[in-house]
């Protein structure tokens, strides 16, 4: 019927804008974060000693992991 045709389509509309309105509510703070991860990286100074590239490397690490984290949800 054309009546189930408009409903279906008024609630995935609905659905549609739900769904982009969590979107990007969630990706502006991402984006936020990923500046200021960025610009940390950008402003660390180059290492001296190999105990410091170690630690930048455990750094990037754990970036990794959390922007895995993120994109995972």
């Amino acid at each position: 019927r054309e009546e189930d045709s408009v409903a279906a389509e008024a609630a995935a509309a609905a659905a549609a804008l739900v769904t982009s309105s969590a979107y990007y509510s969630t990706s502006a703070p991402k984006a936020e974060l990923l500046i200021k991860m960025k610009d940390m990286q950008e402003q660390s100074v180059e290492p001296e000693s190999e105990e410091e590239l170690e630690e930048e490397n455990d750094t990037e690490l754990a970036n990794k992991k959390v922007m895995h984290l993120y994109s995972a949800h």
